[in-house]
């Protein structure tokens, strides 16, 4: 665990006075203290001043820290920061506690000692905030509007991960990537944003987000109310100036692409004052607005509702929850949350809709009473005071791999780190949410600013009950009959469909009787074993059809190692016989196995006898390479898609192709 301390008198941006230093931890989960890092004097302490990243930028299986530091700072193995001919000693605070002058740097600490690896300047000074003419462009002269920083990492080239480092967002902003390979740090790119009404001239905000909004295997940067394309140019901008809470997502399901939420802290731009939006995160398309009397500065989007397509979303302008097109559904501040703050989504239960974090507790929306139920109450006492207004946890990630969501809180009391995990059992089966790469990006981002909560790159919702859910295609040629099906998915059967779940169980795990069930919408519910009765004997396949399958899913069928396209194919699962555990492609009479000799069906055993196994998001034809015998030119992915120099855990991997 990387951790930040500030000090008793860390001082926002826009306040004067000296600070005392910030100082970042490394633990182990058992609480031993790896190595400490003190930033020194000359790195005023405050939430806007030092975002870090934690991250293996190497990609040598050991995480590095990268933040910015300057003379004064001290490593985790005891040793001073500088470059040369720089004095470690030297203090350059000015008068009103802020540093306007002295040397700037940003330095990479090795992840097991803490140890300084290599240190650079800093991309943009204080003395070189300036526009072409060579005039000061912060907005003031009392640090405020400079000492602004933002960072992320991003994989700007859609195989190695580049940290990203910004200052400046209420007026001029500079924001500079980062390559590091292990010894050196070099500059990828520098934006500047110089102009009025030009670039992100006063569009950020106090986040950013990552992801691969034009969907070409690299990332973007949103900041705020504009965005950065990989290669550090204007992707494009709003024009609704400077907020608060910012999130991107696949958040509209029937639209194609992600779409990005903000709320807006400013007046006068240009759809009118304050307020949220919810656009395009590709092209800023505006696709709702709202605006508001003043600041607004909370807002939050989820998918709470599941009686509503989408994703929902509310803000402090309003007292309205809404839907993912702008319509109001209904009232949000109601029952325990009048006070909400309107802080974190979160998975915390057993269900694949999104709950909600606030002051030490999780509540659930209930779409039939439109109304906030508390279901946990978090050992977190303390923790409420994070970022002052904002009520954030430490972290919020999926650490352990199941899925939902760990919640890391402070307790003032004790010094305590708690790790609050979910006690819920979920029929949902899924990878871990950091194999997601925009995921990942969101906890490496979550502690810059004001923390904001991790959102996938995918609709969990749309993932399990659209892409991946089988639906009952019948087959006229046949009689019907019972049918037994654990839905490990959520289920659409025909209307009038019979239905019998298990009604009682012995101790031996007999079943004892059976009951008829009617399930709402016609969906079994994911997880459920039941007997499904059907007019027509039937196949599972997936509910799309052929010929819209997406590119990204199996479509043909593989000889030895080349995949054959056939938009007819689907592949089955074996429900009977002793053929083994893989893909399958059926037709009429054969059935063809992934690398192996076709098998002809009998007439004792039919399509209907055969399954869709449920397709991952990527497949593997053959791995022939043996991993001990191969050298460093190895090509190695991971199963995310990621680049990496070498295979540093366990796990499943793409080499070679």
């Amino acid at each position: 665990i990387i951790l930040k301390w500030d000090p008793s008198n860390s001082k926002d941006a826009a306040a004067s006075g000296t600070t005392s230093s910030t100082y970042i931890d490394c633990y182990k989960l058992d609480g031993t203290l790896l190595w400490r890092v003190n930033l020194g004097p000359n790195i005023r302490s405050g939430a806007h001043t030092t975002p870090y990243l934690a991250y293996d930028f190497d990609q040598d299986g050991f995480g590095e820290l990268v933040v910015k530091t300057a003379p004064g700072t001290i490593d985790g193995e005891g040793n001073y920061v500088f470059m040369p001919g720089d004095d470690p000693t030297k203090l350059y605070i000015g008068s009103n506690g802020h540093i306007a002058s002295g040397p700037e740097y940003l330095t990479f600490f090795d992840g097991p000692t803490g140890a300084e690896i290599t240190t650079i300047e800093y991309h943009t000074p204080y003395a070189k905030g300036v526009d072409d003419n060579g005039t000061l462009v912060w907005g003031d002269n009392n640090q405020n509007r400079s000492d602004r920083y933002l960072a992320c990492m991003a994989y700007l080239d859609g195989e190695h991960p580049s940290a990203v480092f910004a200052r400046g967002y209420y007026r001029a902003a500079f924001v500079g990537a980062y390559d590091f390979d292990g010894e050196n740090l070099t500059l990828r790119w520098l934006h500047k944003s110089t102009q009025s009404g030009k670039g992100l001239w006063g569009e950020g905000a106090h986040s950013v987000t990552v992801a691969d909004v034009d969907n070409d295997g690299k990332d973007e940067i949103t900041y705020g109310s504009a965005a950065l394309d990989d290669d550090g140019s204007l992707l494009y901008r709003t024009g609704l100036k400077h907020g608060d809470a910012l999130h991107t997502c696949d958040f509209v399901p029937d639209r194609p692409g992600l779409e990005t939420f903000m709320v807006h802290e400013e007046s006068g731009h240009t759809l009118g004052n304050y307020g949220f939006d919810l656009r395009d995160a590709k092209t800023g398309e505006i696709l709702a607005f709202q605006g508001g009397s003043n600041d607004t500065g909370r807002g939050l989007i989820g998918n709470f509702d599941d009686q509503h397509d989408g994703y929902e979303f509310m803000a402090t302008n309003s007292d309205k929850m809404f839907d993912c097109y702008g319509k109001a559904i209904t009232p949000w501040q109601v029952g325990s949350t009048t006070s909400s703050s309107l802080n974190f989504r979160c998975f915390f239960d057993e269900d694949i809709l999104d709950e909600y974090f606030d002051r030490g507790h999780v509540d659930k929306w209930d779409a039939t009473s439109k109304s906030w139920g508390r279901t946990s109450t978090l050992y977190s006492n303390g923790s409420t005071t994070t970022n002052y207004t904002k009520y954030n946890p430490n972290l919020q990630a999926d650490l352990f791999g199941d899925w939902r969501e760990e919640i890391i809180c402070y307790n003032a009391e004790t010094n305590e780190l708690i790790v609050n995990v979910s006690t819920s059992v979920t029929p949902y089966l899924l990878p871990t949410l950091m194999d997601d790469r925009q995921y990942a990006e969101a906890i490496v981002w979550q502690n810059v600013g004001y923390n904001q909560p991790p959102h996938l790159s995918f609709s969990l919702e749309t993932y399990f009950t659209q892409n991946l859910s089988p639906e009952f295609i019948n087959d006229d040629d046949t009689d019907g009959g019972w049918t037994a099906l654990f839905a490990r998915y959520p289920v659409k059967v025909p209307a009038d469909t019979k239905v019998l779940i298990y009604d009682k169980i012995d101790n031996d795990n007999q079943i004892v009787s059976l009951k008829e069930y009617t399930f709402t919408n016609n969906v079994i519910p994911a997880g459920t074993m039941c007997l499904v009765y059907l007019e027509k004997e039937t196949a599972f396949k997936p509910g799309m059809s052929t010929s819209s399958v997406p590119v990204n899913r199996i479509v043909g069928y593989y000889n030895d190692t080349t995949l054959v396209q056939n938009d007819a194919t689907v592949f089955y699962e074996l429900k009977k016989g002793e053929q083994g555990v893989g893909f399958y492609r059926a037709d009429a009479d054969h059935i063809f196995k992934v690398g192996e000799p076709v098998l002809t069906l009998s007439s004792s055993l039919a399509i209907s006898d055969y399954y869709l196994l449920q397709k991952p998001e990527k497949a593997v034809a053959s791995l022939k390479t043996n991993i001990a015998t191969e050298t460093s030119e190895m090509v190695i992915y991971d199963l995310s898609g990621r680049r990496l120099t070498n295979i540093c855990r366990p796990g499943l991997y793409i080499i070679n192709g």
